[in-house]
């Protein structure tokens, strides 16, 4: 919106008297002045004080004396005001042999218009309301080019959202078990935050296995740092209220990583990620019975070079992620336990439809074409 050219403020230097009042008169009541009379701090002043005289001066008005007021201004003055535009206002009866020295020290002082009073006044009003609309053009363009950059840097961040969604999605979707699956959610969360290793705690189906964790540990076992991050799982379980009976570990270090050292969790910051199906987020703090019934699987530790300061699309996309990551590990602890011990799927326990005892056959149309009673 632009700003209201009536009663913009008019910095007018080297007035006084009778040219004072022929500037008045010139400019109407359209404009007020802010007189600067002897150059120093002190010497500016309200011509006609009002409510909000401390306003900005938008335009500078300059005469013959003012103009010798201006130049002999210290530096650190002139910086201060070098952005307003500069209108020089002559007499009437000034002679041509001074106008040409005028016109020059005019120039070099950055004066844009040259205008006689009163024969101009006209003229004068005409020139101010264009300097102050173009000056409220210019604000209007930086403004809306900052409302651009801003806006460019939402959609850049959204971008990066979602394609680290996409990333995680296809990534861990390709795995086919589950440290596969765990490897490739490290890998893809490396693309929103610095992730120097992943470990998870997943625990058993609660009504067949109560108390049985799985422990994944992204560190070779020979390492130390493998016995201190099962501790540290360990103790993650506990503060859910489901403290671990009997547990099992695996390793998740491949072979590029044997010879790796592997940082323990006091080495940086430690994020911990609740594994749900039911739209937890990350700041859940209790995964009961009942929660691990509804779809708690576990946790992720991650360990980070610092805290996350996520901003919300950031928040989202890592939530979807790990709910996803949730339902594929769900669906590889269904495909094991629906698996009998050959390794040949139990199609009658993993589909009840091929169940006969619980689907009766449907049936079978006669002989003669139709369809028994």
């Amino acid at each position: 919106m632009q700003k209201s050219n009536k009663n913009a403020v008019l910095l007018a230097i080297g007035f006084n008297g009778a040219g004072l009042s022929e500037l008045r008169k010139a400019l109407g009541r359209s404009f007020r002045l802010r007189l600067w009379v002897d150059g120093g701090v002190g010497g500016l002043k309200e011509d006609t004080p009002q409510e909000g005289a401390l306003a900005a001066p938008r335009v500078m008005l300059l005469n013959p004396a003012g103009l010798d007021l201006w130049r002999s201004l210290p530096v650190r003055i002139r910086r201060r005001l070098d952005h307003l535009p500069r209108i020089m206002l002559l007499d009437e009866a000034l002679a041509p042999q001074e106008l040409a020295s005028i016109l020059d020290l005019s120039l070099g002082a950055g004066v844009s218009c040259i205008l006689r009073l009163p024969r101009m006044a006209g003229r004068l009003r005409e020139h101010i309301g264009r300097l102050l609309d173009f000056e409220d053009m210019q604000e209007c363009m930086l403004r809306m080019s900052r409302e651009l950059s801003v806006e460019r840097e939402i959609l850049e961040r959204k971008n990066e959202a979602l394609h680290f969604l996409s990333a995680f999605l296809m990534e861990t979707s390709a795995a086919a078990d589950v440290p596969g699956i765990l490897q490739a959610a490290g890998q893809a969360l490396g693309r929103l935050f610095c992730v120097h290793c992943l470990h998870a705690l997943l625990w058993e189906r609660a009504a067949e296995r109560p108390g049985r964790v799985t422990l994944y540990i992204d560190a070779p076992e020979r390492q130390p740092a493998f016995a201190v991050w099962q501790q540290e799982l360990l103790l993650a379980a506990k503060e859910y209220s489901l403290p671990a009976r009997r547990f099992r570990t695996l390793s998740l270090a491949g072979l590029t990583r044997q010879s790796e050292p592997v940082p323990g969790p006091r080495e940086g910051h430690l994020l911990r990620l609740p594994l749900s199906m039911d739209g937890m987020g990350p700041d859940s703090a209790v995964l009961d019975g009942a929660a691990q019934e509804r779809g708690g699987l576990g946790c992720l530790l991650a360990l980070t070079e610092a805290p996350l300061s996520l901003g919300r699309d950031q928040a989202l996309a890592l939530n979807a992620a790990l709910r996803h990551l949730a339902l594929l590990l769900n669906n590889q602890r269904l495909m094991r336990d629906k698996t009998r011990p050959g390794g040949r799927f139990n199609f009658e326990t993993l589909y009840p439809a091929f169940d006969g005892r619980q689907n009766p056959p449907a049936p079978r149309a006669s002989k003669a074409g139709a369809f028994s009673k």
